[in-house]
């Protein structure tokens, strides 16, 4: 039965010392068992304080996610602006190693929301430009143990990746700890057949990200669940399901994310319908 997470964002950002010091303890008490930890800015939360305060509640570290604003890219811009971005990805493979979580996810190849038309040919030189920029870290993160997961974005987010089969074709050529972070939610708005498409990043997938189609309590919505799981279950997947949503109450977060309503009764029930749903279709 594969481990069940939950990401801070769903009721706070920044994600800090602060925000997990109330939120880890709940996620434990709750049943989940394990928690995403995202990195907005690095030294929002200590590695080795968020390690302990794991260790004491009995809760696993599922994944590091990347977040990529405006001037964090790989491709398509300045030697400056791909030297600090692999300079950032690396302290997320430091944070990452420090509380043994397994992945550093998220759309490492561009800032969210910075999409531009390409040519074929075009859209060739950015896939190398990712690969050359990238491979320096992903040496750093194999010797650390760490996994890279390249999370594909829906069209309105990102040009540069929005499938799994763009994505294999992105990552193709770099070291075996490059793979893929699948992300339901932009999967239900890109793939013509979403269970298709986790065959096809098969192999690859380091890390899988779970909500409703809306961005809501998975089982809340139109996904057979049920044909998904098993799909990731064919695939070979045995990491974690961690429950992505975000708080209306930051304006940066939820306008980034587009949550203009309310997503359930309250953040609380998003988590707990999530877990409990997904609980029941792994038990059935």
């Amino acid at each position: 039965m594969y481990a069940l997470g939950a990401n801070p964002w769903i009721w706070s950002s920044p994600v800090d010392d602060a925000a997990l010091a109330v939120i880890v303890p709940r996620l434990a008490a709750w049943g989940f068992d394990a928690v995403e930890l995202p990195v907005e800015q690095v030294g929002d939360w200590d590695p080795v304080r968020t390690a302990d305060l794991l260790a004491e509640h009995g809760i696993a570290a599922a994944g590091v996610c990347a977040v990529t604003p405006p001037g964090r890219d790989l491709v398509c811009t300045d030697a400056p602006t791909v030297a600090s971005t692999q300079a950032y990805l690396r302290a997320c493979v430091d944070a990452a190693a420090a509380v043994g979580a397994a992945c550093v996810g998220g759309p490492v190849y561009a800032a969210v929301g910075r999409t531009w038309r390409m040519t074929p040919a075009e859209r060739q030189a950015c896939y190398a430009d990712f690969r050359a920029g990238l491979a320096p870290v992903a040496d750093y993160a194999g010797e650390r143990g760490v996994a890279i997961g390249v999370e594909a974005l829906n069209r309105y987010e990102t040009s540069v990746v929005n499938t799994m089969a763009q994505t294999v074709e992105l990552i193709a050529g770099l070291p075996a700890n490059v793979g893929i972070m699948l992300d339901t939610y932009h999967m239900n708005i890109e793939e013509k057949d979403p269970y298709a498409a986790v065959a096809v990043a098969g192999p690859h997938i380091k890390h899988v990200q779970v909500s409703g189609t809306d961005r809501g309590a998975p089982g809340s919505d139109h996904l057979d669940w049920p044909r998904l799981l098993t799909a990731l279950d064919k695939a070979g997947y045995a990491g974690a399901l961690c429950i992505e949503s975000f708080t209306a109450d930051n304006a940066t977060i939820a306008t980034a994310a587009s949550i203009w309503r309310p997503l359930a009764e309250s953040q609380d029930r998003l988590a707990l319908d999530g877990l409990a749903y997904l609980r029941g279709v792994l038990a059935g």
